[in-house]
């Protein structure tokens, strides 16, 4: 319970949550009682959009679950890790993975004809859209020089080597069940 809910204390400082894989209903637990006390609103999905949580499964397949897989982690060394993979990862997915955006379909009989966007990385489309404040364009502006893509990806992969190492290996508290 400990690590749930010292995990979404950072949900105020950060945009995104960073929730260890504890129990489900640790952690939340842990985050709805943080809500109510900085008076969130706490909702699974948005108002009359029942199927979000489809895309929201999708996105966590696309990223998370085939590099990390399906296992549970347990200890406050592995949750450390993983969130130090996850910030990574952010940088890696949104700035230089390129996404097309659906901007229309059109159904004639059967036939759905789809058109896109072009391919743009997430953080362009959010910057095109003007949504984000200049101090953190600038801090993920300095993330995106400091390293390339392949440096990311071999970070990541290095990362995710040091997460996998075998039980009984120094730095490990437990490994995956």
């Amino acid at each position: 319970m400990r690590i749930g809910c010292r995990a979404s204390v950072r949900l105020k400082g950060e945009r995104r949550a960073k929730i260890a894989n504890t129990p489900g209903y640790v952690s939340l637990y842990c985050l709805r009682r943080y809500c109510i006390r900085e008076r969130l609103t706490f909702t699974r999905c948005r108002p009359y959009h029942k199927d979000d949580q489809a895309h929201v499964e999708q996105k966590n397949w696309n990223i998370v679950r085939q590099l990390i897989g399906y296992d549970r982690f347990e200890g406050d060394v592995i949750c450390a890790q993983l969130n130090q993979i996850y910030a990574v990862l952010h940088v890696y997915v949104n700035g230089y993975l390129p996404v097309m955006k659906l901007v229309s379909r059109e159904r004639q009989g059967a036939k759905v004809t789809k058109r896109y966007d072009q391919a743009q990385t997430p953080y362009r489309r959010a910057l095109g859209s003007g949504v984000i404040p200049p101090a953190q364009q600038t801090a993920f502006e300095a993330a995106l020089t400091e390293q390339g893509p392949l440096a990311l990806r071999r970070r990541i992969e290095r990362d995710l080597d040091r997460l996998w190492r075998p039980v009984g290996t120094p730095g490990q508290a437990s490994a995956p069940a």
